[in-house]
């Protein structure tokens, strides 16, 4: 009984060492062999793509860049938004890349730059496959210029287009050199209205308050809203009074507004205000916000009564154009408020 167990202690288990078979160990390195090559390919695989999509990546972000700043230039100079576009691309390290910019019409002309680059990437593991060693990336990006569909905290002064009757042409024209009166004065008012507008009620107290900024009320385009009628010269010169304090009694144009005319930081000399289609209107009625437009108040000023005149307040200052990295979107208008954004 013993001679027995010992017997079948000595047996092998199956798939012991000692039950393999010499040459099993043989078929074994030829599987390694034959899933060598495959092996390598998933490895160039995964590296190659990885290259792959981070070059992508880096493309996108660099069309973006060329789109968002082409797009600021629109819809005026369509030639330099190309040259923008392009400046942005290469300044984002994509200098190598082959670079189109094309500017087109969505909703008015020249609203609308696309930005395409293209670039070849050299892979390395993947040609063991059988695969080409050099793989086109490319990326685009479209931008479009538009204008502000609403507006936060206006001044209750309107302004309306020179061409008058809601034109789409503004007629004014922006920068230092075009000093323009925004209120009018005593004797040219419209059937008793002046370019106020009853946004926040209250009457003098609050076109004052408005005008301070003391009171905050918004508008969209298409709203209509009220005039407010008299030439309200207290009001308004007080209103500017509490608004432009030390130290931005003393800030001149060149203080906020940068070498190309756009807004550089904020300042309470900086007024939004809505344009109207009209304030030939009779007495206090209804007019129609066209869109918005920024004001550099230069002066204002109680002038007293003359012969001829009656006492008046008088505003002064210039058009200013702004781009505005916020708002809510509408097509371009002419009243010098840019928004800027990636459609695709």
């Amino acid at each position: 009984m013993k001679q027995r167990l010992c017997l079948m202690a000595r047996k092998a288990w199956p798939g012991s060492r000692a039950s393999r078979h010499p040459g099993e160990q043989g078929v074994s390195l030829i599987l390694v062999a034959l899933m060598l090559p495959v092996l390598i390919g998933f490895v160039g695989l995964v590296t190659d793509v990885g290259m792959l999509l981070e070059t992508r990546r880096r493309l996108q972000t660099a069309v973006d860049a060329g789109a968002l700043g082409g797009a600021q230039e629109l819809p005026d100079k369509p030639n330099k938004a190309e040259q923008v576009a392009y400046k942005y691309v290469d300044d984002n390290g994509e200098s190598a890349a082959s670079t189109t910019a094309t500017v087109s019409t969505t909703y008015v002309g020249n609203d609308t730059i696309t930005v395409t680059a293209v670039r070849s990437v050299p892979i390395f593991l993947m040609p063991v496959l059988g695969l080409a060693n050099l793989s086109d990336v490319a990326a685009t990006a479209t931008a479009i210029v538009g204008s502000p569909q609403s507006y936060p905290c206006l001044v209750p002064i309107g302004v309306t287009p020179l061409a008058g009757n809601g034109a789409a042409d503004f007629g004014y024209q922006f920068g230092p050199n075009f000093t323009y009166d925004l209120k009018l004065s005593a004797g040219q008012g419209q059937q008793g209205n002046f370019q106020a507008l009853d946004l926040y009620g209250q009457g003098g107290n609050g076109l004052r308050n408005g005008i301070a900024g003391n009171s905050c009320a918004g508008a969209e385009i298409g709203d209509e809203v009220p005039t407010e009628t008299g030439n309200l010269v207290g009001p308004i010169v007080q209103g500017f009074n509490e608004r432009i304090v030390p130290p931005h009694d003393t800030e001149g144009y060149w203080d906020v507004v940068d070498a190309d005319g756009n807004l550089n930081h904020d300042c309470p000399r900086i007024i939004t205000i809505p344009v109207v289609n009209t304030f030939d209107v009779n007495g206090k009625k209804m007019v129609t916000i066209l869109g918005f437009v920024e004001f550099f108040v230069v002066s204002w000023a109680n002038v007293p009564p003359s012969k001829n005149n009656p006492e008046t307040a008088q505003v002064t200052g210039h058009f200013v154009k702004l781009l505005d990295p916020e708002g809510d979107w509408s097509q371009y208008n002419q009243y010098g408020i840019k928004l800027v954004r990636l459609i695709r």
